[in-house]
Parts: structure tokens; C-alpha cells; sequence
């Protein structure tokens, strides 16, 4: 991490956004999506094995479907 007394001296502004750049190409955001909102909620201890599992369920099946009973029209 460059200082403010480098950044100051060297007045080289591409070298600043460059090492800005790979910082946020650094930090990367877990993938959260409707399914995992809707796991997380249902599942208490956070992770564990039975939400990971239910996560990777509602992923294949849809966060639109899952979690809901079948009906039977009978």
C-alpha cells in the first residue's frame, strides 16, 4: 500500500489507479442470491453442512420453487 508522502512525491497518477484497480480486483463479494437469503433465514447455525447443502438444492432447482410443498390435488 503506497503512503500519502509516495503518492505526493511520485505524481504519477497512472501508477495510482493502477495499484487502486487491483485492490478492487482483490476484494470479491460471495455470491449472494435470492437463494441464499431464503436458506440463510431458514437455517439458524450459519454455515453449516445442512445449509450449504439446501443452498446448493435451491440453486438447481430455483429460488422461485424451492422450499415449497407439492400440492396434490387429490
Amino acid at each position: 500500500m503506497m503512503k500519502l508522502k509516495d503518492i505526493l512525491e511520485t505524481n504519477n497518477l497512472d501508477e495510482l489507479i493502477s495499484n487502486l484497480e487491483e485492490k478492487k480486483k482483490k476484494k470479491k463479494k460471495a455470491k449472494r442470491d435470492k437463494c441464499y437469503y431464503k436458506v440463510k433465514r431458514r437455517y439458524k447455525v450459519w454455515p453449516s453442512a445442512y445449509g450449504s447443502l439446501a443452498l446448493s438444492q435451491c440453486r438447481n432447482v430455483g429460488a422461485d420453487v424451492w422450499g415449497e410443498k407439492s400440492k396434490n390435488n387429490s
